[in-house]
């Protein structure tokens, strides 16, 4: 069995740091969550926020909080986005796969034709 860590990081001061760093201000924030600047401060100092807290602060900042913090988790974890994107990148792989086989082709033929020019 894993052992558990329990060093996840400090809530509050994670979404303090990401505000500070784009010089947001705190009032315009917590009229954007619907709740008073003092209930920011709080935020602020709590290790822990309610997923209702960070859902409204990552629609409030345009910044996924919640994918920031599963991706401390470092767990592996490959979503619906990234599978599609994998899936793509597969798909274009294969198509460009075919197009450098097709261009080598077309490579040989034109020495084949070269050649018979030079004759």
């Amino acid at each position: 069995m894993k052992k558990i860590i329990k060093d996840m990081p400090h809530n509050g001061k994670l979404l303090e740091k990401h505000i500070n760093e784009h010089n947001t201000n705190k009032a315009w924030l917590a009229r954007q969550m619907g709740v008073t600047p003092s209930s920011v401060n709080a935020y602020f100092a709590s290790d822990t926020l309610q997923t209702g807290i960070w859902w409204r602060a990552s629609q409030a900042l345009q910044h996924n909080f919640l994918a920031e913090i599963a991706e401390a988790l470092n767990i592996e974890y490959i979503g619906k986005k990234e599978t599609e994107l994998l899936q793509k990148a597969d798909e274009l792989q294969q198509k460009i796969n075919a197009m450098q086989q097709e261009l080598d082709e077309l490579k040989m033929k034109v020495k084949v034709y070269e050649g018979v020019l030079k004759k």
